[in-house]
């Protein structure tokens, strides 16, 4: 980044004359000079845009005199356009800057200096010597000074260098009262070019903090405190800029602005800084980053019009592509598929390229869930996700690579579709891709990396686990249960399982054990289950089978039905058990949302009949650095068919909720947090509307060797019963409950 030295001292073409001791213009002024005069008025007041377009005006009307040329040289150095100053020089004057009056000539010196072309600079100033510019001389031998220091710091020699900026300062001429500010503005910006941005803020902050910072200066500021990551500090300085930032500072000032704000998942603002950092100057990364943000803002069509806009223009870049991808990487994380499908579908020019990217999306679609080795990034991950996987996609986007021309492509797409397989659970599948793929190549990276992730795969799982609850209606539960299921071969694993409830009702209490035994199996399409129960205390065996079928990465319905004790502590005593069916179908409609539609339907075993339907989910508000907060909701309906007088057996029963929930990470322990608050409501029958508020806390301890702690606490409050039955009603409730399970 060239950082680019401005004027400070400017006046109109006769003062500025009269300054070096020549005689002002006799003759009456023209219109002309007028004009010029407002130029260099607008030119003082930092209004170098409206300045520079007089001048140009003025140079198409024809006046070419040597009071013009000084003024547009002087006002064009004052603006920072130090390039356009030296070629303009060059265009007029050709080497011969002889007719060019002292202050022009100084400008035209420091411009080529900022510009490195430092034996040019040393040309102008050899003039001004020979002239016998007395502040001209000094400034040589500060510009010397200054020559010395910025060969120290291309040698990272930071002590020699600043002795050479001190000692430039001390050589200024008095006159010259920015030049300090000036030897400052190409410290820091040197300083941040090497890698050492907390030593610029400690230049910059002074200038910034007393309103003496030019535009550049500021940005240069805001890069090095995007660099150290003081995005804070970088927001409240921008706030407290004097002028209005947008319209002074340079392009690259503002993309780095827009930076931090998209650093601070600040979308909107950060999309509106790139939009006037790029009608500055078209800047490719400035309009990298608008696409991403454009596309957090949920304009994806105008984000992919981006994104193919940056790929034409960087012609492709490899480098360009990669960043382009990265995002698409993003996208997966966050959840948005579609979005991300199409990013990388953008990639790659010629067919073989497109084919390389296409096989990076895959890879990216089987290892979404993989560690990102941040714990932060990888809670960030798992919070957007919500637990999906892209298991269907990757298979549709491997499969036809697996079959490509290019054996390097081949091979990597078929240990990605192994590795799939792996991670859905499919372990015969994934012995016998594993086993091929070795016969195949036992040396390629991809063939050994999934050979040993499935050689060290956690077939094994033990589980714990005791709750106890009590709601309004003094219904008191306390279920513990012991679970232990392993892989057995063929895609197959086996479950055993021991639970004991024990229910209470007012004063009726009932008990029972459990236990269970069963196979899952895991399919391409989803998994399947079936398993056998016993129940003691009297009650009749019973069974259960589950099915789960992926429609999609983003639905899937979940089927089960079998045999049961109905749940209250009447109809356990009194023998009651209830062939039940349920179905749901979970879909991500979009980014954020997650929606689950529920029904269950039972038949008990004293002709009674039971329905019940729900409508669940949350949306998404997002997150920042350890923590991240949704909006659950809930809603459903339920049915019996006739009152019982052994257990509760509403005719109707209603509810509904919604609140807030914050997830949050302790990384140094390793260790997740949830709290939630929920405001509901319902009511049985025609009873008045219950008003019912809970909170939730539940922590998550991981622990070595894939051990996991689990605890939660739950309280409810209830108000506003129904008068008729709060007589035999609790104001509050509870939920506690503990898990621990290990894997291996």
């Amino acid at each position: 980044m060239k950082h680019r030295w401005l004027w400070t001292c400017l006046c109109s073409s006769a003062c500025l004359w009269a300054s070096m001791g020549l005689p002002a213009q006799a003759a009456a002024p023209t219109s002309q000079d007028a004009l010029r005069t407002e130029a260099v008025q607008l030119a003082r007041s930092s209004q170098y845009d409206k300045a520079l377009t007089i001048f140009k005006q003025l140079e198409a009307q024809g006046d070419h005199s040597i009071n013009f040329w000084a003024d547009y040289l002087t006002v064009l150095a004052w603006a920072g356009k130090n390039q356009e100053v030296v070629d303009l020089a060059a265009q007029q004057f050709g080497t011969t800057l002889d007719p060019l009056p002292d202050y022009t000539l100084l400008a035209i010196a420091r411009a080529y200096s900022n510009l490195g072309e430092l034996s040019q600079s040393d040309r102008v100033y050899a003039l001004l010597d020979k002239r016998g510019n007395k502040t001209a001389s000094q400034l040589y031998a500060a510009q010397l000074e200054l020559e010395q220091a910025l060969d120290a710091m291309g040698r990272k020699n930071y002590v020699e260098a600043e002795a050479h900026f001190s000692r430039a300062k001390q050589e200024a001429p008095a006159t010259e009262k920015n030049f300090a500010r000036d030897v400052d503005a190409r410290r820091a910006a040197l300083y941040v070019k090497n890698g050492e941005p907390g030593r610029a803020i400690h230049i910059l902050q002074p200038y910034a903090e007393k309103k003496q910072i030019t535009p550049h200066m500021f940005s240069d500021y805001l890069l090095a405190l995007r660099l150290e990551k003081q995005q804070k500090k970088a927001i409240q300085a921008y706030r407290a800029y004097p002028g209005d930032p947008e319209a002074e500072l340079p392009a690259y000032g503002l993309q780095t602005m827009g930076d931090i704000y998209l650093r601070e998942q600040e979308f909107r603002k950060a999309h509106t800084l790139y939009l006037s950092a790029l009608k500055k100057n078209n800047l490719l990364y400035a309009r990298l980053s608008d696409a991403y943000a454009l596309a957090r803002l949920g304009k994806k069509k105008e984000a992919l019009t981006q994104y193919r806009q940056v790929l034409e223009e960087s012609k492709y870049s490899p480098k360009i592509e990669n960043l382009v991808a990265s995002d698409g990487a993003t996208y997966l994380h966050a959840g948005d598929l579609h979005l991300a499908r199409q990013v990388f579908g953008l990639l790659g020019k010629t067919p073989a390229e497109k084919e390389q990217y296409q096989l990076q999306y895959g890879l990216e679609l089987v290892h979404a869930n993989g560690d990102l080795y941040d714990p932060v990034l990888n809670f960030q991950r798992d919070q957007a996700l919500d637990g999906r996987d892209y298991h269907k996609e990757a298979r549709k986007v491997l499969n036809p690579l697996g079959a490509s021309a290019d054996t390097e492509i081949s091979l990597a797409a078929r240990s990605a579709l192994t590795q799939n397989e792996l991670d859905q659970g499919r372990f015969a599948t994934a012995d016998k891709r594993v086993k091929a793929l070795i016969d195949e190549d036992n040396d390629a990276a991809p063939v050994l990396s999934v050979s040993a992730k499935n050689d060290a795969r956690r077939e094994r799982n033990l589980s714990v686990w005791a709750t106890s609850s009590m709601d309004n209606k003094r219904n008191h539960e306390t279920d513990l249960g012991l679970e232990a299921s392993g892989y057995v071969g063929g895609n197959l694993t086996a479950t055993v399982g021991y639970g004991h409830s024990t229910l209470q009702d007012g004063t009726l209490n009932a008990s029972y054990s459990h236990q269970y035994t069963g196979l899952t199996g895991q399919f391409a399409w989803g998994s399947a289950g079936l398993f056998y129960d016993h129940y003691t205390n009297g009650l009749k065996d019973g069974w259960h089978g589950a099915l789960g079928y992926d429609l999609s990465d983003v639905s899937s319905l979940a089927v089960s039905a079998g045999r049961r004790p109905h749940d209250a502590a009447g109809a356990v005593r009194h023998h009651i058990t209830e062939n039940y069916r349920t179905l749901s179908w979970n879909v991500l409609p979009a980014p954020r949302w997650s929606l689950t539609l529920s029904g269950e339907q039972a038949d008990l075993s004293d002709d009674n009949k039971y329905w019940s339907l729900g409508l669940s989910g949350h949306y998404a508000l997002g997150g920042r650095h350890n923590y991240f907060d949704t909006l659950p909701f809930a809603i459903g309906r339920s049915h019996y068919d006739h009152r019982s007088d052994v257990y509760d057996s509403p005719d109707r029963s209603l509810y509904y909720s919604a609140g807030w929930s914050r997830h949050w990470l302790q990384k140094n322990q390793d260790r997740t947090w949830a709290w939630t608050n929920m405001l509901g409501g319902g009511h049985d029958n025609d009873e008045r509307n219950g008003f019912s508020p809970s909170t939730r806390v539940e922590m998550v301890q991981n622990l070595p060797a894939h051990q996991k702690l689990r605890l939660a606490a739950q309280y409810n409050w209830y108000f506003h019963q129904d008068p008729n039955a709060a007589w035999n009603r609790r104001n509050n409730g509870y939920q506690f409950e503990l898990g621990y399970e290990i894997g291996w």
